[in-house]
Order: structure tokens, then sequence, then C-alpha cells
């Protein structure tokens, strides 16, 4: 077998966790944007956000961009359907409520949106010393 056929290396706990907050922080922009324009920026970094998520936690190779639809849609047609709408809505309409409902199903399997007792430390020698 070739890497390809074999797969990407399983997301670990933690991973799985740091990626649960980063899509739960973007929907917390989305639902709350402070213009249209930061709308549709949110909305263009979860596009690849939620994909990256949904096709790692599911042990397939993730996509980037313009292949989205085409491997979301070898991997699970029916939501490749409800992925373009949703986004759709978001991006021509200005409508958040799909994505955001996407995104909660999307998530909840390993735990749903994240939040509550998250920390990510910054790395040690960016830290400088306290007085």
């Amino acid at each position: 077998f070739s890497i390809i056929e074999l797969g990407p290396p399983p997301l670990g706990k933690e991973d799985i966790r740091k990626l649960r907050y980063n899509i739960t922080n973007i929907v917390d922009d989305i639902r709350h944007p402070r213009s249209k324009n930061e709308l549709v920026a949110s909305g263009t970094e979860l596009y690849e956000a939620l994909a990256d998520y949904y096709f790692r936690v599911n042990n397939l190779w993730s996509a980037k961009g313009k292949s989205i639809p085409r491997i979301l849609k070898q991997a699970d047609a029916n939501l490749h359907l409800r992925y373009c709408n949703s986004f759709e809505e978001l991006f021509a309409g200005g409508n958040p409520e799909k994505v955001i409902a996407l995104a909660e199903e999307i998530l909840k399997p390993n735990g749903g949106f994240f939040f509550d007792g998250h920390k990510l430390d910054a790395p040690a020698n960016w830290r400088k010393p306290l007085a």
C-alpha cells in the first residue's frame, strides 16, 4: 500500500480538541460579526476548517479550497449538498443559521462546540519573564 492509500495518521484527542476549539471560535465570530466583511472572512475561514475537521476525524485525507466540494461529494453526497447550500446561504444571503447548525452537527460526535476548559499555552520561548 502507498502512503496515500493507507490514509492520514489518526488524530489524537488533543488534536481533535484544538480543531473543535478553532471551529467554535470561528462560529462565535459568525454569530456576532462586526460587519458583512467580517462575516464573509469568518465564513471563508470556517469553510476550510470545518471540511478539514470532517475529513480528518473520519480518517480521510484533507482537502483545500476548490477541491473541498469534490472530495466531500466523494465522501458523503448528502453532506456535500448541505455543506454547499449552507455556505451559499451564508455568502450570498448573509444568513448564518444553516452553517452554524451544520458545524454543530459535524462537531457533535466528538463533543460539539468547545470553549470551556480549553487553554492554549504559548511555547516557552515566546514567553517573557515576569518582572
